[in-house]
């Protein structure tokens, strides 16, 4: 079984490009710490609160392209449509102040929604046609 998974998450470009962005996601997580401590402990500091603030945003629009080429790749597997929805949630949660409800979302995070929606649905037409008897073989 896990040799299986592992084919599906090499097999699968989503799931490549997921795990590139979950070791990114933890250094633009750092680098926001990083700005926000600046902030906190050196606020008359223009020059150090520019530089960590021009880092921290560039890194976010890395990640934020990231998500889009996710959110744009065609999932091979269920493996890589986990993978969008995985991004999809990471996305909704980093947005999210807490207790705010999740279903307030912003744009990237609903085009991902979509696209799993897109997959899942391709995934389980292809699915129909290998076996035109219905996905569950108990149902006999």
């Amino acid at each position: 079984m896990a040799g299986i998974q592992q084919r599906d998450r090499v097999a699968d470009p989503v799931s490549c490009l997921w795990e590139a962005a979950q070791r990114m996601h933890s250094d633009v997580d750092a680098a926001y710490n990083r700005l926000g401590a600046i902030l906190h402990e050196r606020a008359d500091d223009d020059q150090a609160i520019g530089e960590a603030e021009a880092q921290a945003n560039a890194m976010g629009r890395r990640y934020e392209q990231l998500c889009d080429q996710i959110c744009n790749t065609e999932a091979r597997t269920l493996e890589g449509v986990l993978a969008k929805l995985r991004c999809a949630t990471r996305c909704i949660r980093d947005i999210m102040p807490n207790g705010k409800d999740a279903e307030l979302a912003c744009d990237i995070e609903l085009r991902l929604v979509f696209a799993v929606e897109r997959d899942v649905e391709r995934l389980l037409s292809r699915a129909r046609l290998k076996n035109p008897q219905g996905l569950c073989c108990c149902a006999r």
